[in-house]
């Protein structure tokens, strides 16, 4: 679902689209959140985001920047170029695997 453009600070304005997928199983769930930037936004996010992830527990071999929004390991946030993602996960228990897992897929399918 496209959301639309969005400002995320003074000036720089991105177009956002959400997805979220349930399992038809069971009561887990994954909401995927993106926000893309034309080319002269793309320092300002990656800035914005280093600034968000300054003292979280960082990830390493995803994207430019990347950090798990909380110690429950619930939200993982990249930026990559001129992309952010924000990966969400309802699971019962941990979700550090899978969502690393979807955040490589998503990261290999940016334009």
């Amino acid at each position: 679902m496209s959301v639309g453009s969005q400002q995320l600070v003074p000036g720089v304005d991105f177009n956002v689209s959400n997805c979220s997928y349930d399992s038809a199983t069971t009561s887990h769930s994954v909401n995927v959140n993106l926000w893309l930037a034309d080319s002269s936004s793309a320092s300002a996010l990656k800035q914005t985001i280093q600034f968000v992830c300054q003292g979280k527990e960082g990830v390493s071999g995803l994207g430019d920047v990347a950090c798990w929004y909380s110690s429950e390991h619930g939200e993982l946030q990249v930026a990559k170029g001129g992309a952010f993602l924000s990966f969400e996960a309802t699971t019962g228990g941990d979700a550090t695997e899978t969502l690393k897992a979807l955040a490589k897929k998503a990261l290999g399918r940016l334009p």
